[in-house]
């Protein structure tokens, strides 16, 4: 969203695709595949996030945006959302997800 990479090769670090992707893996497994590949899942999107961080390729805000992103995105494909509400005020702003 235009904040310069560590490395400073380009202007698109905040938030992590890579960790989004790998994030947003890790539910859609965990559903269908059971608890064990899910587990593996999650830690194949951690070793993600950390590899980004630790080659300099984002910030460590980067990929926690994108690892909150990613599992929202999961959820939201092997869940049917049943509340969605969103919030905006004068200097708040308030997402609620509610997953059946």
């Amino acid at each position: 969203m235009g904040r310069e990479r560590p490395d400073g090769s380009n202007h698109f670090s905040f938030p992590s695709g890579h960790t989004i992707t790998a994030f947003s893996f890790a539910p859609v497994v965990t559903k269908y595949w059971g608890l064990g590949a899910g587990i593996a899942a999650y830690t194949l999107g951690t070793v993600t996030a950390f590899a980004r961080v630790e080659g300099e390729h984002h910030y460590l805000s980067d990929v926690i945006a994108g690892a909150t992103l990613g599992i929202v995105i999961g959820n939201m494909v092997v869940y049917k959302p049943k509340d969605i509400s969103l919030g905006l005020g004068p200097g708040t702003a308030e997402i609620k997800l509610a997953f059946n």
